[in-house]
């Protein structure tokens, strides 16, 4: 069993602002508007933040240079 007080193991700090419509978002995954991939927790809790876009794109197989300011389907 998980002791809830011992708090988490690593955390991360994020702050911002993002606002959708009401299916917004599904309405955009579901016309390949975004990048997604698996969740990565050596990528997400690594300090290294200047390089962190880069490497996940490369774990996806992304040449950042081939990206596109247009979206669709191939």
């Amino acid at each position: 069993m998980v002791d809830p007080a011992a708090g988490p193991r690593r955390s991360v700090l994020l702050l911002g602002y993002a606002g959708w419509d009401e299916g917004q978002l599904e309405d955009e995954l579901g016309e390949n508007v975004w990048l997604t991939a698996d969740g990565d927790a050596d990528l997400i809790f690594d300090p290294d933040y200047d390089s962190k876009w880069a490497r996940a794109l490369a774990g996806l197989g992304v040449d950042p240079a081939q990206l596109s300011g247009q979206s669709g389907r191939a």
